[in-house]
């Protein structure tokens, strides 16, 4: 029958192995089919962006080749003007006119001369057409034809150049003009035209420093609020970009103090928006970013949850429109703000939950990013999320649906979780700024009401800007407090021996702490917890034996103590769903490496099976039994230890009997019931398996066979169900012969009685 099962089993797993390989080839032919139809559609757009491409390319020829034709006509115009006059008046010397026409081109001379003085110098009827009579007779016929051509062209304009290239010529020429009249190029002088300066700082020109101040005086001598208002913005601007683009971890402490001279009120939105880029183009810096808005945000809160708020949105639109890069930047800037208690650690949970739930390659990246960063503050403050996390990366493990790369990712970080986060444990010291309470902003992704509040990025003018300018000097004051020349100018001395004062107190409270250690004694059992928690992780975080071994053995984890590392490795193997051949081979392994495991499995399997009674689960008593029948089959540890089982009435019960009728059950399945037979009749063990069969007593005996037979295994009591018949025969046979004795010595009693009573007739 065991043969039989083996061949059903074996043809099943056959069946199963094609069936998978049939799945496996209609879904790769499904990809391939999905493949050639994704290549086809980007083929086609490729052709009609080439088309639409070379469209383009045609139009621009022709725009170009007009604007040379024109260029080459204004340039021919201008060689002609350029000619000597003798030329000229070798052309007009055929013309003639009349006294009345000379008249009338007198006036219009006088009155073009008059017009560069004043604008508003108006003609008749009777001049203007005198002055295009005198323009055609003074016409070339070479010039004559251009103008035709000229005016031809301006009539195919609209067709041939679109409006919007007009209107980029026309601001080209428009800005070309503003830079002439203001003066940009050295040795110009700047005109006084506020207009064209408002334009200029508008539009965010570049304007050298004598430019700019020039700009501001003529501003305060006017009394143009604008133009001041607008100056100073550039100005706050560039000071807080540059800044930003100047800090690390060496001279943020210096950074600080000049960020907060600058009126970060006004400009909170050129901080958070000169953050986010520099953080983007530079994420490794991201701790550096998170540290300077910590210090800020204690100070002015609304540029911290600005920050956050930005961050949360910057992300949520990289998300959808699947940008890695943006999406990773976004990620580690909010796992350092939630290192720094700027925002809550619910966002964090909230992001995994979210790059989890649909796995894809890009999102456990992320995922795994994001947990390298926080899983050490959330070990901490969020101890739910952080197991229901490690849970959910154990599950992608498991699947086995992920790529290799991202297998090797995930068991890093559970090796990083064994190692207790080390290197990634927080802040770092040059970077934890902020002694005392962080005020942190309950924002997550939830939240409908998140603004950006763009308008911040851009100027505005204000009314009251010299008060606000007043009330952030009262605020700068109080955040940096008074500077004294005293101060600066402390000699080195002084300096000197402040630092020995200081080193001199810390060693002694150093001393202090030890001498105090020294009498402390702990009563928490923490080594213990610390010791279970590391086997407990490297036996989760492996998938193969081997590798639990490997660990075991390369790191020193319970060295020592191995009764605990064994104790944890049963109840692990007990709290399973399913019963995993990976804990009996790694115990298997572990014996055969070192005895000393082997003699504490014993002596665990003698105090569990005191105590079975206690474990109320069946499925926790399959799990362990199913562990030492493997370890019985393979002589991993001695038979010696079922001497400690006894099977009669009195010293059995329920549980105890389930976990016996698994533990021989599991054994008859990899042995077969004749090879076990073998082994129980074996004449050297026999000392240590009187209580699996006893003889003590009929009555146990009897027990002893119903539960072998009940459970199947009845073939094990054949020689002591015939033990029990010859028992009972010869105990029948003593009974007639106690029978047998009580008879005779009845007879021989009643003959003695009969024999006294005829010699007292007599």
């Amino acid at each position: 029958t065991f043969e039989q099962e083996q061949k059903e089993r074996r043809r099943r797993k056959r069946k199963e192995k094609e069936i998978e390989d049939e799945e496996m080839q209609e879904m790769i032919e499904t990809q391939k089919k999905q493949r050639k139809k994704i290549k086809k559609e980007e083929k086609e757009i490729e052709i009609k962006r080439k088309r639409k491409r070379r469209e383009i390319r045609q139009n621009i020829k022709k725009t170009d080749e007009e604007t040379n034709r024109d260029e080459r006509d204004e340039d021919a115009d201008t060689e002609e003007e350029k000619e000597p006059a003798k030329q000229k008046k070798r052309i007009n010397e055929d013309i003639t006119y009349t006294k009345e026409e000379k008249v009338m081109m007198e006036e219009v001379k006088s009155k073009e001369n008059t017009k560069t003085t004043n604008e508003n110098v108006t003609y008749t009827k009777e001049e203007k057409a005198m002055i295009e009579e005198v323009k055609s007779r003074e016409e070339s016929p070479r010039e004559r034809e251009r103008r035709i051509q000229q005016e031809e062209r301006a009539k195919l304009l609209p067709k041939s150049i679109s409006n919007r290239t007009l209107e980029r010529i026309k601001q080209k020429k428009e800005r070309e003009q503003m830079m002439r009249d203001v003066g940009i190029k050295r040795g110009v002088k700047m005109k006084q035209d506020t207009q064209i300066t408002r334009k200029i700082l508008h539009e965010d020109v570049y304007l050298p420093p004598f430019k700019r101040r020039q700009l501001q005086i003529d501003a305060e001598t006017e009394g143009d609020e604008d133009a001041k208002q607008r100056l100073e913005w550039r100005r706050l601007k560039k000071s807080i970009v540059g800044l930003i683009n100047r800090v690390d971890s060496t001279n943020i402490r210096n950074i600080i103090p000049e960020l907060f001279s600058e009126n970060i009120v006004r400009g909170k939105g050129i901080l958070c928006e000169a953050i986010l880029r520099a953080q983007l183009e530079s994420p490794n810096f991201s701790g550096v970013y998170a540290a300077l808005v910590a210090v800020v945000n204690t100070k002015i809160p609304e540029i911290g949850e600005l920050l956050v708020t930005r961050l949360i949105l910057r992300f949520q639109k990289a998300y959808m429109r699947r940008n890695k890069r943006k999406c990773l930047a976004a990620i580690r800037m909010i796992g350092e703000c939630v290192n720094h208690q700027l925002a809550n650690d619910i966002l964090a949970g909230q992001l995994l939950s979210l790059l989890l739930e649909n796995p894809t390659p890009d999102s456990v990246e992320t995922a795994i990013v994001l947990t390298r960063q926080v899983g050490y503050a959330l070990q901490e403050r969020e101890p739910k999320i952080y197991y229901a996390l490690f849970e959910q990366y154990r599950e992608l493990l498991n699947k086995g649906n992920l790529h290799l790369r991202l297998q090797y990712m995930i068991e890093r970080l559970f090796e990083l979780r064994k190692k207790n986060f080390e290197g990634h444990q927080g802040i770092e010291k040059a970077l934890d700024l902020v002694d005392g309470h962080q005020i942190t902003h309950d924002l997550n992704l939830d939240d409908d009401d998140l603004n950006p509040c763009d308008h911040f990025n851009y100027f505005q003018l204000d009314d009251d800007y010299d008060e606000h300018e007043r009330m952030y000097a009262e605020l700068k004051h109080i955040i940096l407090g008074e500077s004294s020349d005293d101060e600066d100018d402390s000699d080195d001395d002084d300096d000197n021996d402040d630092e020995s004062i200081f080193k001199n107190t810390i060693e002694r409270k150093e001393a202090e702490s030890v001498e105090a250690l020294k009498h402390f004694s702990d009563n928490t059992n923490l080594e213990n917890v610390q010791l279970k928690r590391q086997i407990f992780l490297t036996i989760r975080s492996s998938l193969t034996f081997d590798e639990m071994v490997h660990k075991f053995l390369s790191s020193g984890i319970g060295a020592g103590k191995e009764l605990e590392l064994v104790s944890l490795l049963i109840d692990a193997c007990a709290q399973e769903r399913t019963y995993l051949k990976n804990y009996g081979l790694l115990a298997e392994r572990l014996c055969h490496i070192d005895r000393v495991y082997q003699e504490k499995l014993e002596i665990c399997f003698r105090l569990r099976y005191e105590v079975v009674h206690r474990l109320f689960e069946i499925n926790k008593l399959r799990h362990v039994a199913k562990l030492y029948a493997h370890l019985l089959v393979t002589d991993a540890i001695a038979w010696t230890i079922l001497s400690v089982v006894r099977i009669t009435r009195k010293d059995t019960s329920s549980l105890s009997r389930i976990f016996i009728k698994i533990l021989f059950q599991e054994i008859s399945e990899f042995w077969g019931i004749n090879k076990l037979k073998q082994r129980l009749e074996d004449p050297v063990l026999q000392p240590f398996f009187e209580g699996l069969f006893p003889i003590d007593h009929p009555k146990n005996t009897r027990y002893a066979i119903s539960f072998w037979s009940s459970i199947g295994l009845g073939a094990l009591t054949l020689d002591l169900s015939e033990l029990l018949k010859h028992s009972e025969v010869l105990r029948a046979q003593a009974q007639k012969m106690k029978d047998d004795d009580s008879d005779s010595s009845s007879d021989s009693s009643s003959d003695s009685d009969s024999s006294s009573s005829s010699s007292s007739s007599s």
